[in-house]
């Protein structure tokens, strides 16, 4: 089940300004799109980040999906110890067939939502320190849409709107099918805009939200 929240009214601006962008970009850093479902809801009041249920990436032609069932105590988080190891070796894939490039993950409501569920969940089975040597950064298609796409254009910027706008299709209804949906709607109307200045670090991201 995906029970990320609502995008709508979620921007970068949430973020600290202290957040300064250290990344280079170049033609062949790899981009990759990503989308997270959760067993349950967030809450903002009490901090509460629900666990991670599904996790796919596309990059180029190329996807990477994992289910993970509820946690317990009993198992020992293995299998989504296991999920994210699958996870970070796929990511090297990609960091190799870069010459080295770590990839930049990109979401929809990434910062208040994917990114963190993501971090979290690293940081629960004790994987930070693998995970930063493939990911370089991070960037929220969310914001990038809001400053990009006029609102002439669209009625609101969730995903399954800009999805429906911009690619005729049914609303995308689960982690694979959105981050499939996503990679589309950033060639189509986001690529030609995008710069260092929408993709903040790893180790920032951490340190402001985690």
């Amino acid at each position: 089940m995906d029970f990320l929240p609502s995008e709508e009214d979620f921007s970068l601006s949430s973020l600290e300004s202290s957040q300064a962008s250290s990344v280079d970009l170049d033609n062949d850093t790899p981009l990759v799109f990503l989308s997270i479902g959760t067993h349950g809801l967030f809450n903002y009041d009490t901090n509460h980040v629900p666990e991670l249920s599904q996790i796919s990436l596309v990059y180029q032609k190329n996807e990477f999906f994992r289910s993970v069932s509820r946690e317990t105590k009993a198992k020992d988080d293995k299998e989504l110890k296991e999920c994210l190891m699958d996870l970070i070796q796929w990511l090297n894939e990609v960091k190799k067939s870069a010459d080295g490039r770590k990839a930049i993950l990109l979401a929809h409501n990434g910062y208040r939502s994917h990114f963190k569920v993501l971090c979290l969940s690293l940081e629960r089975c004790g994987l930070i320190e693998e995970s930063f040597d493939v990911i370089g950064g991070f960037s929220d298609t969310l914001d990038m849409a809001q400053k990009f796409i006029s609102r002439e254009r669209v009625k609101n910027y969730q995903l399954i709107t800009l999805a429906e706008v911009f690619l005729g299709c049914d609303p995308p209804s689960n982690a694979r099918a959105k981050a499939r949906a996503l990679q589309k709607i950033f060639e189509g109307q986001l690529a030609k805009d995008f710069s260092e200045e929408e993709v903040y670090t790893f180790h920032n991201f951490l340190e402001s939200n985690i």
